[in-house]
């Protein structure tokens, strides 16, 4: 089973630009791996305008992109929004995404899908984006990340 992310940019102009990533979206996995060899500005921008990724890895080179195998360029291309709200409002409803990675400031943040079960809603559940927190802040903590 995949564990869905986003990954994104904000831009000095506010705009941002974000990815999908199929696979290993939970902390340990992407956000590890951004923060361990896409830790500045340029590094993020160039995985960023490759398109949409099935598997993160160390290095653009190395990381599987969906226009590798042949997907056309339209569905995959990076998405462009016109700031943070436009990208959160987009990702509304998804409860497949369950990471947001997004470089801005020098730094990472994430943000984590959260879920409730609420037994007074049809579907017994609710789920929404939390507000982005810095990596190192984030639910699950790893005490590599900053070793390597």
């Amino acid at each position: 089973m995949s564990t869905r992310s986003r990954i994104a940019i904000q831009k000095e102009d506010g705009e941002v630009v974000s990815i999908y990533c199929h696979f290993d979206g939970y902390i340990e996995g992407v956000g590890r791996t951004l923060k361990a060899h896409y830790n500045d500005k340029d590094k993020a921008l160039n995985l960023i305008e490759g398109g949409d990724i099935s598997v993160l890895k160390n290095s653009t080179d190395t990381t599987v992109y969906y226009k590798d195998r042949g997907d056309k360029w339209d569905t995959i291309k990076p998405e462009v929004h016109r700031g943070l709200d436009q990208l959160m409002a987009s990702l509304r409803g998804d409860i497949f995404i369950e990471f947001v990675y997004l470089y801005a400031d020098g730094k990472w943040q994430v943000s984590e899908l959260q879920e409730h079960e609420e037994s007074d809603n049809y579907f017994e559940y609710s789920a929404y984006l939390s507000k982005f927190k810095p990596l190192f802040y984030a639910r699950k903590v790893i005490r590599t990340m900053y070793q390597e």
